[in-house]
This record gives C-alpha cells, sequence and structure tokens, in this order.
C-alpha cells in the first residue's frame, strides 16, 4: 500500500479556472481489428475482457466549480454470462439537503460485424432512466442494445458532482479481465487528497507532477492575471487479469488492485484552512461529545445505575461480567442493523426490546460501568466491509462497535448482539485490528483475536452383518465457532424430519433408527447430536465392497484451486476436527485393503494431518485429526495450503475394500 499527500496552495480570490484536459481516445475508435483481438488473459471460462478503460478527474471552476468525472471503457463479449455488461448501472450519491451527482452527458452503443461490416446501435435516449434504490442513492441505468456473443460495447459519460470528498475509488481489477486500465487526474492544489494505492498488480503506469500554469486565475481580487498550480495523477497498469473471489477471504475490496482518495484539507482562497484528516484526540473528543456515542453511554450509565435493572449480584468479577452479558444479550433483539452509533438510544432499545449493534453494545458497555467494572467501547470494520486505514483516522471505516472489559488482568471482547457463548465475537468482527475509545486518556488499537476454534469431535461406530446390512452409532460435539455454524444450520429447519432428511441427504435406503440433540438452545454450552441409522451396502464389483470410512460426512473438496493466489489466506479462528471410526465385518468379509496411515504438517506449525487406518480381528478402527493452527496464511504459504488439502481429500475418498469369502 502507497499512500501519498498532494499539498499545492492557491493563494487568490475571485477564480476563472482554464486548463487543458488529456480525454483519452476518443468515442467511437472501435475497430475490424479489435473484433479478432485475443489475449492470454482469456481462459475458457473468461465471459468478457475489457480491452480499454480511462477515467479522469478534474475541476470545472470555469462555470460551475463542480468536480467533474469522465469514464470511457470498451469491453469484449465472450460468451452468454458477459452479457450482463450491456446493462449498465452508474451509482450516484445524493444528500439530505437535496445536492446531487447527475450524468452531464452520455455516449453508448454496440458493435457487432456483420457480413464483414460492423453494425453500431447506439443507446437511445428514452431508454435511460434513473432509480432510487435507498434514501441517498441514485442509479443512472441503460441497456446498450443489439449485443450478443461476440458483439464489443462501448460506452463513455461525464458526471458532475459537488462533492469534493467524494473522489470515487478506481478500480483496475474487477470480475473480468482488463486489457488496459488507466485512471488520470488534475487537482488543484488547494485540495489536499490522501492518495492510497492498493493492491499487488505493479503499475505500468506510474507518473505525477506539478502543472504550474494548470489554473489561471483572471482579472478580480487583485486586479492582475495569475496563474497556479495543480497536482497531477497518472496511474495505469497493464494486462489485468481478472479477481478470482476464493475462500478464506475478508472483503474483496481489500485486495483488488485499485486508488483510493480521501479529502485531507480544503485551503480557501482567504486563508481559511478546513483540516478534514483529523487526529485521533479529535477524534475521541469527537465520539465523546456525540449524543448518540459517547452521551447515549452516559444517559445509559445513569439509566441502569438509576433504575437497579441488574439486581443480580456474582461472588467474583468475571460473573458478574458473565451475567450482565447474558442479561444485555437475552433481552434484546438484534433488528440486523450495523452502527457504531445508538440507533434508537440505549434506553429507548432497552424498552422496545430490540435495537442495532450499537444501541445493544452501548447498553452493554453502559451496564458494566454502571458497576464500577472498566468496560469501554471498541469500533471496528467488519470482515465484509474491508480493514480500517491505520495511517490516520477515518471515522467511515468503522461500522459497528463491541464492549472491551477486562478483570483480573484478562481482556474479554463481547458483542452481545449476537447469541455465541461467552466471550466468543461473531465471525464478521474478526477483522484485523479495532479502536478502544476509553472514557478518558488515549484511545489505541486493539487486535480483535477469536477465543474459540471451530472444534468438531465425532465417533462413528459402524456394524455390517453378513448380509452387508449396516447399523451406525454416531456422536458429533460442535465447540466454539463450530457450534455457531451448526446451530445457523440446524435452525434453517424448523422441522427435525427435514433436518435429517438434509443430514443424510447422501445415503440412499437408509432408515433413521433414532435422533437426537443436546444444547441446541443453550448457546453457552457445546451443540450436539447423536444418531442411529440403517442401511444396506451394495456390492461395486462380484463379491467387493467398497466403503468409504466417511460416508456420512459432507462431500469433501479442496477450498483452493487456483494457480496463485494474491491475497491472503484468513480463517478467522484456528480449526480442530477428530473423527473415531470403527467398522465390524462379519467373519464371511476379508479385507482386501486398506488406506495408508500417514501424516502431514504444514510449515510454521500452521497445521497438520494425522490418519491412521489399522485392523484387529474383524474391526477395522480409524482415526482422522485435522488442524488448523495459524488464522491467517500468506499468498505464499498458498502452495503448501493447497496441497494440505489435497491429502485430506485422497484421504477422504480411498475406501477400504472388503472381500466376501468363497
Amino acid at each position: 500500500m502507497k499512500t501519498i499527500k498532494y499539498s499545492l496552495f492557491i493563494l487568490l480570490v475571485a477564480p476563472s479556472f482554464l486548463f487543458a484536459q488529456n480525454k483519452g481516445i476518443a468515442f467511437g475508435s472501435v475497430k475490424k481489428s479489435d473484433f479478432a483481438f485475443q489475449s492470454p488473459l482469456v481462459d475458457e471460462g473468461t465471459p468478457a475482457i475489457v480491452l480499454y478503460e480511462f477515467g479522469e478527474y478534474f475541476f470545472d471552476f470555469e462555470q460551475t466549480g463542480d468536480l467533474l468525472f469522465e469514464y470511457h471503457v470498451i469491453i469484449k463479449i465472450l460468451k452468454t454470462e458477459g452479457l450482463e455488461n450491456a446493462n449498465v448501472s452508474i451509482p450516484l450519491y445524493k444528500n439530505e439537503k437535496g445536492s446531487k451527482e447527475t450524468i452531464e452527458w452520455l455516449n453508448a452503443a454496440s458493435y457487432t460485424m456483420v457480413n464483414g461490416e460492423i453494425k453500431k446501435q447506439n443507446v437511445e435516449k428514452k431508454n435511460v432512466f434513473i432509480e432510487e434504490p435507498g434514501l441517498f442513492r441514485l442509479e443512472y441505468k441503460f441497456p446498450i442494445p443489439g449485443v450478443a456473443v461476440g458483439s464489443i460495447i462501448e460506452y463513455k459519460y461525464r458526471l458532475k458532482t459537488p462533492f469534493f470528498n467524494n473522489l470515487k475509488t478506481w478500480y483496475y481489477q474487477s470480475e473480468i479481465p482488463k486489457v488496459k486500465s488507466e485512471f488520470h487526474a488534475k487537482i488543484p492544489g488547494n485540495y489536499i487528497y490522501n492518495v492510497t494505492l492498493r493492491g499487488t498488480l505493479p503499475l505500468t503506469t506510474d507518473f505525477s507532477d506539478i502543472d504550474e500554469d494548470c489554473v489561471v486565475i483572471s482579472e478580480g481580487g487583485y486586479g492582475q492575471k495569475t496563474a497556479a498550480s495543480c497536482a497531477i495523477m497518472q496511474y495505469g497498469i497493464e494486462n489485468i487479469p481478472a479477481f478470482k473471489e476464493e475462500a478464506y477471504m475478508t472483503s474483496r475490496e481489500n485486495y483488488l488492485s485499485s486508488i483510493w482518495f480521501e479529502l485531507a484539507q480544503i485551503n480557501h482562497f482567504s486563508g481559511k484552512k478546513d483540516i478534514l484528516t483529523k487526529t485521533w484526540k479529535a477524534v475521541e473528543e469527537e465520539l465523546r461529545t456525540n449524543k448518540d456515542f459517547g452521551g447515549e453511554l452516559r444517559r445509559g450509565e445513569r439509566f441502569f445505575r438509576d433504575a437497579n435493572l441488574l439486581p443480580f449480584v456474582a461472588d467474583d468479577t468475571l460473573k458478574q461480567i458473565q451475567k450482565t452479558y447474558l442479561f444485555i444479550r437475552n433481552h434484546y433483539i438484534w433488528n440486523n442493523i450495523f452502527s457504531m452509533n445508538a440507533y434508537i438510544g440505549v434506553e429507548k432499545s432497552f424498552e422496545k426490546k430490540s435495537g442495532s449493534v450499537g444501541d445493544i453494545n452501548l447498553a452493554l458497555v453502559a451496564a458494566l460501568r454502571s458497576q464500577k467494572i472498566k468496560a469501554d467501547p471498541l469500533i471496528l470494520s467488519t470482515r465484509e466491509r474491508g480493514v480500517v486505514t491505520d495511517l490516520h483516522p477515518v471515522l467511515s471505516d468503522f461500522n459497528y462497535v463491541i464492549a472491551r472489559v477486562e478483570s483480573q488482568g484478562k481482556v474479554y471482547l463481547l458483542d452481545a448482539s449476537s447469541q455465541n457463548a461467552f466471550p466468543l465475537l461473531p465471525m464478521r468482527c474478526l477483522n484485523g485490528k479495532g479502536r478502544v475509545i476509553p472514557n478518558e486518556g488515549i484511545s489505541y488499537w486493539e487486535e480483535l483475536k477469536p477465543a474459540g476454534k471451530f472444534k468438531t469431535t465425532s465417533s462413528f461406530n459402524f456394524v455390517m452383518a453378513e448380509n452387508t446390512d449396516v447399523v451406525v452409532d454416531a456422536m458429533n460435539r460442535y465447540e466454539g465457532y463450530e457450534s455457531v455454524s451448526k446451530r445457523s444450520q440446524r435452525n434453517e429447519y424448523t422441522d427435525v424430519a427435514e433436518f435429517k432428511n438434509y443430514l443424510f441427504k447422501n445415503l440412499p435406503d437408509h432408515e433413521v433408527l433414532s435422533f437426537d440433540e443436546r444444547d441446541q438452545d443453550d448457546y453457552l454450552l457445546p451443540y450436539s447430536n447423536s444418531y442411529k441409522l440403517k442401511f444396506s451396502l451394495q456390492a461395486q464389483a462380484e463379491n467387493v465392497l467398497y466403503i468409504n470410512p466417511f460416508m456420512l460426512d459432507e462431500e469433501m473438496r479442496n477450498p483452493f484451486t487456483l494457480k496463485e493466489r494474491n491475497y491472503p489466506i484468513d480463517y478467522g479462528a484456528p480449526i480442530e476436527e477428530t473423527k473415531v471410526i470403527s467398522l465390524q465385518f462379519p467373519e464371511n468379509f476379508v479385507v482386501e485393503s486398506l488406506p495408508k496411515s500417514m501424516g502431514k504438517s504444514l510449515p510454521d506449525n500452521g497445521g497438520r494431518i494425522l490418519f491412521d487406518c489399522q485392523i484387529q480381528g474383524n474391526k477395522i478402527n480409524v482415526t482422522f485429526k485435522f488442524q488448523i493452527n495459524k488464522t491467517l496464511f500468506s499468498p505464499q504459504e498458498y502452495f503448501y495450503l493447497k496441497e494440505f488439502y489435497n491429502t485430506v481429500v485422497d484421504i477422504r475418498n480411498t475406501p477400504i475394500v472388503l472381500k466376501r469369502k468363497p
């Protein structure tokens, strides 16, 4: 990640600005050769490819003083799935005061080869429309006509925005590959932006300079003409592969090659300065005085203390923390709204027994503080939203708040909006680090570490009769984050019969003899189930049975299939799985072959596999242990993980072979 701050300053009054712009290639430059264009970026699954993309920001101080953005793209459609690129939607923003972004002009067309000639179809104005999907959102939408597989589409537009802090992120990378993506900006020096380059792809164009005569100040103010400066940025990347999402990743926004902008300071012509990038000291003061953050904490503390809402008394502080956590967690129903601040307020949400993340967790902090327990709010960004910037405070990065509590030298991170067991944070919160805002003093970063594992312990006892009927007794115990996952899976089925059908969907002609669940609704305890099944094995060859000891598990596939991965592998929490399996077979069968026992480890104690398969008389005993010890692996470790999972897949797909005696 590379950050640059541009800090030019214009010291004059009554400006009229004139400067030339590089607009890239002209609209309508599609050629016959573009239809025959081939690229190594394209594979058999590529739906479309961007042949050219150009964008530029500049200010229109000559007329309106608004910020302008021009965008131009040419896309070749390769497969049916790529046709969706012809349905274009441009997001726009508006605020509560009525100011909004607009599209000043648009050119859009499709190009198709017909009898060796290019047939062009333009978008008609009557087919362009605007939708309002949200309170502060608009969408400028249009379909491009006449598009088929093999067509090329092109559109170019100018967006006008009055929001100078709204330089949109430029994404070089997307779900389809790009031959070339170029971004330019020409920004007068009284607007100072923090510019951050993200991603791993190297820039092929990397140019920045100062144009001393970028802006001309005409007659006025001082009765003379004066030139002033602009910061010029030109960043481009060529031969950009498609970004392919894979398992165990946080927000894709963290890893796409892109350029981000944050308005840090405005230097007005009067000499006044608006400093928008704040220090943490200023942010702390802002949050403490904010009526929906610090104000709600103070009101909430008085509310819980004066109303005597926490009458229980424990014999030590930790038990009191646990009781308070359970009291708040069980009192509220989360309304599925993420928020850092209180949404309707601690007292009002308590009365309604429902609230946002901010309502519930600020209530938790306030309730703990009312008992003189050290508790502070911790603000964070969820995994789906992306990591926060730690170079300087950006409050808009944060969308969530939890409680940080101390007791007897230990720290507990608690989220009462979830149904997790104490002190298990939901997975959505395990995203790098968050910022603790104490009641007084300096704020600080806190690592968001998991307080548990994805832990599964299972046992299966198979007994096979001479006619190849099998009865199995099974027990599964799920702890930590695995209990959260399995309960969520279980709660998708209100009827236990439907849940049993789901569990055993891969087992034909079976009979469920018994099924039992334990602690399904007690989120402080592990969730477990046990069952007894009867089914019949079918010979795949004459007098030969192939038995997979993992037949009752879901099918195992390697989650890692890319040739290379340029972003980290983030599990969120460690994984531990243990299975103990026994298979008792009748005297009229012998063992033809067994899977080989083996073990494998990842470097730096990252994980391990242990598989043991032994025969004792007419019983086969299998032990399988799988561990992922680290929560974060670098892209350089991807190959080791990929091979590690290949080994697991091989183990789980290798059968025991039994043969009937003659």
